[in-house]
Formats: structure tokens, sequence, C-alpha cells
């Protein structure tokens, strides 16, 4: 039986699955607002109706233009809504994705290898990247609407 490791689950999530996890966590996919770099979601994060939670589909980033204004990883995401472990959001997200869980390696909160914790530092490192360049896109985008307004 061949085993996953969390990075290879994170990077073999398909657009299709990450629809059908925040679905199962309330949240509605804006389709039509759909492009090749993202998908919009309602935001879930904090129980809002409003279409500002965005998943990355470069960065297998969530990112939340609302009320958070942070990036999220799809577990990240899994235990804010659901108030769940580390651990108990991979297997949430196996079960909603149809992934047997015996093929993941475990990972146990606390028991970590050091490489394992150099990834994670990387990711939140891509995930601040990520946040700084989402922030000067919109200001760009609002000094454009300013500017086609005449109100600068």
């Amino acid at each position: 039986m061949k085993k996953i490791n969390l990075k290879q689950l994170k990077n073999n999530i398909s657009d299709i699955n990450v629809k059908k996890i925040v679905i199962s966590l309330g949240g509605i996919v804006y389709d039509k607002e759909e492009t090749e770099k993202y998908i919009i979601f309602s935001s879930v994060c904090h129980n809002s109706s409003s279409h500002k939670l965005y998943w990355y589909k470069d960065s297998k980033q969530f990112f939340c233009f609302s009320r958070c204004n942070r990036a999220y990883s799809i577990f990240d995401l899994v235990m804010k809504v659901k108030k769940i472990s580390f651990s108990d959001s991979i297997k949430y997200v196996c079960t909603v994705c149809n992934i047997e869980t015996h093929e993941i390696e475990r990972y146990t909160e606390g028991k970590v290898s050091i490489v394992e914790m150099i990834e994670a530092q990387n990711y939140r490192q891509i995930s601040q990247t990520n946040y700084v360049q989402a922030k000067v896109s919109a200001q760009g985008h609002y000094s454009a609407l300013l500017k086609a307004l005449n109100k600068y």
C-alpha cells in the first residue's frame, strides 16, 4: 500500500475537491466568477455570505478578503470552521474527498520531523507572500477605480 505525505495530499487536492470541502463546511461556490487563477466562495471562515474567500489554484491557498484578512490552507480552514484539531482536519478532508485515511502517514500533533517543520515554515512564508501580493493587487485596483472616477 502506497503512503502519501501531507504535502502530497495538499498538492493532489483538485479544484472539484476544494469545492466539495467548502460546500460541506456550509459555503457557496460562485462558479460564474471562477477564473484560471482562482475560485471564489462565500466567507465560511467567519460564517458570512459575502463572496470574499478566494482559492488560489497555483498556491493551493485560500485568502479571505473580508473580516479575517488572512490566508488559510485547506486544513486551516477546516480547523477554523469545524473547530477541530489538525489531525482531525486531515481526516475530514480525506473523508470528503474519498481518500483512504490509511494511505496517509500518521501526523500526530507534537510528533513531527524537522523536515516537516521546515516545510511548514516555508508554507507559512508562501502564505505571507500571497497575502502581501493580494493586498498590493487590491490597492492597485482601488487606485485605478479612484482615478477612473476622478476622485484622487
